[in-house]
Formats: structure tokens, sequence, C-alpha cells
């Protein structure tokens, strides 16, 4: 069977068929589209071409700028074709395909002609169209997106190394833009080494081209991203060499935990002394999460919950020495028993709105503990036994209004500050106050209860405090045993004024008060006459006025 073979000098080869209706085949080997760039000054070029079949070529469109000189029609064993080009005065590239056809079938090639433009530029720019000054970006451990766009006149590609798999392009459809991916560099155990990767844009030709340099952050030991509750321990191990574990002092945790991944912090890092758990998600704190029996294990100095968490239970932070600051989310709604019990370091503690239950010892024995400082529109309801026994409370101190509920001995020795007096205020909403609430409060100075809230002080409620001037509001029926008790060596007040509502004093209700030197309760309150008060205290009655004009 005869052939006509039609051969185009090119850098690759696919080779196409066709068949014209005498069953003769025409063959044509190209790569593809082939490319040939032109300088912008235009001027004559030649094209290589061997074949023993007669041909034509054509120019797609007939741009003006480009012709064909020779052959526009050929016979078998032509070699060359010769083309011109006008010089391109534009800005911008231009392209024109030209079409080299067998003339007996429908098989052809072509070519694609790019002329540059009068002065080819490509310029890395920001989004205004500002050329960048610094050619380059870091992007964090996880990865994520760069969008670099580009002022160009000519066609242009994009490339990396080809060792580089961790920057992926894409270019924009209108060739303004390129999108680079940089995958995450987490998962790599790498031992905190961090990468750079060179993206190369180029026009077709080399002629102008760009370099663009992106840095991607190592991952730092400490910072771990969750995916499944459960697995914090897993990842930890994975990614870290035990020698590492041991010593890190900066832990940052995001993603879902439970009870498990929160125990295994504590656990797994044993000089640990700041926890970020702001990214992280889980409920509650757990029992004795971060309890350390060990006195010299105790490292833990800063730690920030997330929001969502509603509780922290019981013992989670007990005796944690060097704890100093934290960050309790807006979601808290109890903090359990002995939560920050003995936290020797702690100076300062913001509850917050949300908050409505502080347990039994909570705060106590944090012998620092300046500064409770509790949100506006608190809706704390109950402080519980002992809450803030021990602390070293000064000032002001607003109990919220919210409050209904405080429980023994919850404030006893906490204002013991002799460069802070204190004063204490309670809201409208107080119900009761337990047994020696603020007992033993060497530098309480001053309380102030509203009328028609609680209706009795119970047993040693001020057992030696300084109150000086006490003024017991209406609604109040009892006051207990040693509710004002002083000290022999040191009594304080000078002066009580009783309710209309007072029905009974106890015992040694104001033992040692000997600078009490008259008191004036309603007829027909009960007393010790005895000793509910001291033995230089001149007892008087007086007739206690309406209930309607008391306004009860």
């Amino acid at each position: 069977m005869a052939r006509k073979f039609l051969l185009l000098t090119a850098l690759f080869a696919v080779t196409l068929f066709s068949c014209e209706e005498n069953d003769e085949t025409s063959i044509i080997t190209i790569d593809s589209v082939l490319t040939q760039y032109i300088e912008n000054e235009g001027g004559e070029f030649t094209i290589d071409i061997s074949s023993n079949a007669a041909y034509e070529v054509s120019i797609t469109d007939n741009p003006k700028w480009l012709t064909v000189i020779e052959p526009v029609t050929r016979a078998v064993e032509s070699s060359k074709i010769k083309l011109k080009a006008d010089p391109n005065t534009d800005a911008s590239s231009r392209e024109a395909i030209v079409i080299v056809k067998d003339s007996k079938s429908d098989t052809s090639t072509r070519f694609k002609i790019i002329q540059n433009p009068a002065n080819p530029t490509l310029i890395l720019v920001d989004e205004n169209g500002k050329p960048l000054e610094e050619l380059v970006a870091t992007v964090e451990v996880e990865g994520g997106k760069i969008q670099v766009y580009v002022n160009a006149n000519v066609p242009f590609d994009v490339a990396t190394d080809p060792t580089i798999e961790w920057i992926k392009s894409t270019k924009s459809q209108d060739n303004k833009s390129v999108t680079l991916e940089i995958t995450s560099h987490t998962a790599e155990h790498t031992k905190y080494v961090a990468r750079s990767g060179t993206v190369y844009f180029a026009s077709g030709d080399g002629k102008v081209s760009a370099k663009f340099i992106v840095t991607q952050n190592a991952r730092k030991a400490g910072i771990y991203t969750v995916t499944e509750v459960g697995q914090l321990e897993a990842l930890v191990l994975e990614l870290e060499d035990e020698s590492t574990i041991k010593t890190l002092k900066n832990v940052t945790i995001s993603g879902p935990l439970n009870d498990d991944d929160i125990k295994a912090i504590n656990s797994l890092f044993r000089e640990l002394s700041v926890l970020n758990l702001k990214d992280a998600q889980f409920e509650k704190v757990p029992f004795e999460a971060f309890y350390r029996q060990d006195a010299s294990a105790k490292t833990l100095t800063s730690i920030t919950l997330p929001e969502g968490v509603t509780e922290i239970e019981e013992r989670a932070f007990n005796g944690s020495f060097f704890l100093s600051e934290v960050k309790l989310p807006s979601t808290l709604i109890k903090i359990g028993n002995y939560a920050f019990n003995s936290c020797d370091s702690l100076r300062s503690i913001t509850i917050p709105r949300s908050v409505e239950v502080i347990g039994n010892y909570t705060f106590a024995y944090s012998q620092q503990l300046e500064h409770v400082i509790f949100e506006e529109e608190s809706q704390l309801d109950t402080i519980k036994t002992y809450a803030f026994n021990y602390t070293n409370l000064g000032g002001e101190f607003v109990i919220p209004n919210s409050v209904r509920f405080i429980g023994d001995w919850a404030f006893s020795q906490s204002f013991r500050d002799e460069k802070r007096p204190a004063s204490v205020k309670f809201g409208n909403n107080i119900e009761s106050i337990g047994t020696s609430i603020f007992r033993n409060n060497s530098y309480l100075i001053a309380v102030n209860i509203p009328d028609f809230t609680i209706k009795a002080i119970p047993n040693t409620a001020f057992y030696s405090t300084s109150l000086t001037t006490v003024v017991i509001g209406e609604g109040i029926e009892t006051i207990g045993t040693q509710a004002f008790f002083a000290a022999p060596t040191n009594p304080t007040i000078t002066s009580v004024t009783f309710p209309a509502t007072l029905k009974s004093i106890g015992a040694n209700a104001f033992q040692n008060q000997s600078l009490l030197l008259e008191a004036s309760i309603p007829v027909g309150t009960t007393y010790n006459a005895t000793n509910s008060f001291h033995t230089n205290t001149v007892v008087t009655t007086f007739e206690p006025k309406l209930d309607s004009e008391l306004g009860f």
C-alpha cells in the first residue's frame, strides 16, 4: 500500500492518522501543539519541514502581522516554511496558529507563534497591583493557601522543584494570580525543622521571570492538634521522644478531648508550666485532673481553659503551688470542691458571670489570693463552706447581688492584710449566711447587710474581727452565740444599733467587747444578762415601731 509521509521537526512526538477515499494513509508525526516564540522586533524566520507529500500552509484568522512567504502550497520534499512577522509595538504579547495540511487529506499539524510585547514584563504584585517588596511568605505548620498576584504581558508558566511536593500551584483563568497551596507540616516526624521551597514564574521563552520563596514553620514541640477524643497520648508519643516530653514546659492543645486526654496531660508533661487549651473542646475538667501529690512535681503556673467548659470538678487544681494565672471561660457554671485549694501563688481570679456555684474549700488556703473579681450581672447563687478560707482578700469586697446562700467559714481568715483593711457589702438577695462566716478576720472593719434579707446572724459569724460600728439591719431576728466575740486584748466595737425585729441574743454574743459601753435592745428581746454583753456594757431597751412604720 502506498504511503504519504509528512514529518515536522519537533521536540516530542505524537502520531496522527487519517484515511483518504483511496485508502492511502497519511502520517504526520508531532508532539502536540508546538510553540515558537519570536522577538517583538519581528522579521523573517523559518520552520523546518521534511515531507514526501504535497502540503499547504495557512494561518488561522489571517492576522495582518504574520504572513507566509513561502510556500503557501508546496510539493513533495520541501524542507522549510518561511514566515514574516511585523514588529510588535504593543505592551502585550500576541499569538497566531500556523496550520500545515496534507493537500490530499485531512491530516494536519499546527504551530503556535507567540510574539513578545514591546517590553515584556512579569512582576509579582500585591492585590492592589503594587510590586511586592519581599518575594517571600511564611506559613504556619498547619499549612494553608497563599495568593500571589502577577502583572505580566506575556504568557507564563509556574513551577517548583520536582522534589518539593508540599507546594501545589494553580494559575487563575485570567492569568493574573496563582494560588499556592501548602500542605500541613505537623504529621512529619522531622524534629522541628522548617522547610523552604522556591516557586518559579517564567515566560515561555524564559526572557522574563520571577521567583517566590515559601517558608513553612516547623512543628514546634508541645503543640498538638487532636482530631478524635482519646487520642492525645498516642499523638504525643508518636511526635515526641521521651526526653522531650519530660522537659516540655509550654504546651498548646486543640481539638476534642475527653477525661482521659486531660488526665494524660498531667501524667505526660512532668515539667509543664504553661498550658493553653483555648482551642480545645471539652465540657469539664475532671476530678484531680492536675493534682500532683509530690510537691516537687507541682510545676503548673498558667492555664487557659476553652469556651464550652461548664464545670471544674473536685480537686482539679488542688495543691498547684505555682499556679498564678487562670483564665476561666464564660460558659463555666460550677467550680467544684477543693478545685483551687492551696494554690499558693494565685493572687487574682475573675469569676465569670455564668458561675452559679463555688464549692466547699474551692479557694481555701490559697494564701496569696488578694483579688476576687465577680463579673457584672453575676449569676452566682451559692458560696459553700470554707470557699475562701485563709486567703488574703482586702479593700472593698462586694458580694454579687445574685448570691443567696453563703456557707460556714466561707470567708474565715480571709481579710488578714493590715495594708488593705476590708469592708464587705452584701447584695439584696442574700437569704442566709453560715456559722463563722467571717471568723478571725483581723482587718475586717465594716460589713453592710441590707435590711430584710437574712433573719439570723449565726454563731461566731464575726468572731474576732475589727468591726467598730455595727448596724444590724431590720429583719434580723436572732444573733447567735459568740457572734461578735472579741479576744480579751483586742476589743473593737464601740457602738451597736439593734433592729426592731430582734428577738434574741445568744450567749457571749459580745463577749470581751469592753469598748461597747451601752446597748439599746428592743423590748422583749431575750438575752443572757450575765454574758451576752461584756460586764461593763449598760443594756437598755426601746419600744419597737409598729410593723407598718418599719415597712414589714
